[in-house]
């Protein structure tokens, strides 16, 4: 199926197929047409990956949810790599990292 084909899916059964994507392929998916750039960015989308990789459920963020799930994989890897430089990070187990689904 070529990307030209993606068109003439309804927004639902395109939702549908975004939400089986990694971000990562999301990311890669958004730059192939301009037509696929705004469903990839839609921010229920984003909503939904926030939920289903971070399990929380949180307010509207007053900003979009693919920059809160961006700033929130940045933060979870800072906290993770001061974790292994200091030893010294109370909150971040890894319990809590596997249970993000952040490693295999």
């Amino acid at each position: 199926m070529s990307v030209g084909n993606l068109q003439v899916l309804s927004d639902d059964v395109l939702g549908v197929i975004l939400r089986k994507l990694s971000p990562a392929d999301l990311s890669r998916v958004s730059r192939t047409c301009k037509s696929l750039l705004e469903p990839c960015n839609d921010d229920s989308l984003w909503k939904h990956l926030f939920a289903v990789h971070f399990g929380e459920e949180v307010d509207s963020p007053g900003t979009s949810w693919k920059e809160v799930y961006r700033l929130t994989v940045c933060w979870l890897v800072l906290a993770f790599l001061a974790y292994f430089v200091t030893g010294e990070c109370a909150t971040l187990r890894s319990e809590e990292i596997s249970e993000r689904r952040l490693l295999p």
